[in-house]
């Protein structure tokens, strides 16, 4: 082991536990993703959610601890889907998407989207509305892989979207900000008459930072 990254990490215990491990040749301890020992996965649902949320936490981790059909999509995938484009595309990636189910989608936050010029000058923060719309297009990708996954039902390039029709309970509970990595949570819960219905969650390092009921019809484009 380098001398150097010894001396760094003896400083603390942590330090001096990792070094003990890597001498036994067990390797660094791995963290979640957020970073810190024991924070809560950003794809955690968790108890900080309204009620319905509760048991969303548990099902979403379990899947992950087991075999699954969680299936990630890059930027390319995600095109494909959403009719959106620059400056409204809101999607960066797909981490997991379970077609029917779930799914769990990143966007990164930076300096340079539009909307910070005007909201606001002193202090740039994400408008709710915005972050509304990225779980919403959560909810496109879903339910567009959802159906792609049912027999017989693969959609054509062009032809069909899905349309926002309500949101409902919303709350938001702290703001979102340059720098920030936007986790956006969907899980599809039911359809009634043709109606999509999505309850769907936003965290930042872990914390909740809004939540909703979404839902969402397909049309001809």
């Amino acid at each position: 082991m380098c001398a150097a990254w010894r001396s760094l990490h003896l400083a603390s215990s942590e330090g001096r536990a990792a070094a003990r491990r890597l001498d036994m040749g067990q390797g660094p301890r791995s963290y979640p993703a957020t970073g810190a020992p024991g924070a809560q996965a950003p794809w955690s649902w968790g108890s900080q959610g309204a009620a319905r949320h509760n048991n969303l936490g548990t099902a979403m981790n379990d899947s992950l601890t087991g075999e699954s059909l969680a299936i990630p999509m890059d930027i390319n995938e995600i095109l494909h889907f959403l009719p959106h484009r620059y400056p409204f595309l809101l999607v960066d990636r797909v981490l997991e998407c379970v077609p029917g189910e779930r799914l769990v989608g990143i966007k990164n936050v930076t300096y340079n989207e539009p909307f910070f010029t005007g909201h606001f000058p002193q202090r740039p923060v994400m408008p709710g509305v915005l972050i509304l719309e990225a779980m919403a297009q959560a909810c496109g990708l879903l339910a567009f892989k959802t159906r792609e996954a049912e027999p017989g039902e693969e959609l054509p390039d062009g032809r069909k979207l899905f349309y926002l029709v309500g949101i409902e309970k919303s709350r938001f509970k702290r703001p979102v900000e340059p720098g920030d990595c936007l986790h956006l949570a969907a899980r599809h819960t039911r359809t009634v008459r043709g109606i999509w219905i999505f309850d769907t969650e936003a965290r930042v390092d872990g914390a909740v930072v809004a939540q909703a009921e979404i839902r969402c019809t397909m049309r001809d484009a």
